[in-house]
């Protein structure tokens, strides 16, 4: 192990987690800082809109593990590790996860997590490079009545 420069030192100074400056390894201030954060943050509820579980549920068993599995890195906080692309087609704060297999692409669009919860807009299989104007409308339709329920909450 080595002993981590001065300038990481003053940001774990600033965090709380020194007093003044002293050296410290790598291992104890990724555990101060990591282990801490994941252990007392709560993973954000999904809420599914319309039938996409269902869809979801349909596709092939690894195709559904790969959105599965970046889905629970997003509740967790984390970066999705399968491609995704910001949606501004669809509304602000929207994404498109993406998985395919030889026979089709598949795609998850959800809403970014507004307090507690990550709203999954629409799931579907697409065979062409262009999204279909039917799922790109029916993920604005979704994304329009989380918003009017949102706002009604309030």
């Amino acid at each position: 192990m080595f002993c981590l420069g001065r300038r990481l030192n003053d940001l774990a100074v600033r965090a709380g987690l020194l007093e003044s400056y002293e050296p410290m390894t790598y291992k104890m201030l990724y555990t101060e800082f990591s282990m801490k954060d994941r252990s007392e943050r709560q993973p954000a509820k999904i809420e599914w809109a319309g039938d996409s579980k269902e869809i979801l549920s349909s596709f092939p068993h690894d195709v559904k593990a790969t959105l599965g599995f970046s889905l629970r890195q997003i509740q967790n906080g984390n970066h999705p590790r399968c491609s995704h692309r910001p949606m501004t087609s669809v509304g602000k704060g929207v994404w498109e996860l993406k998985d395919g297999d030889e026979r089709t692409w598949y795609r998850l669009i959800y809403l970014t997590q507004i307090g507690e919860t990550i709203h999954v807009l629409h799931c579907f299989e697409k065979d062409s490079r262009k999204t279909d104007r039917r799922d790109l409308e029916v993920a604005k339709a979704r994304l329009k009545e989380i918003r009017q329920r949102l706002l009604d909450r309030k």
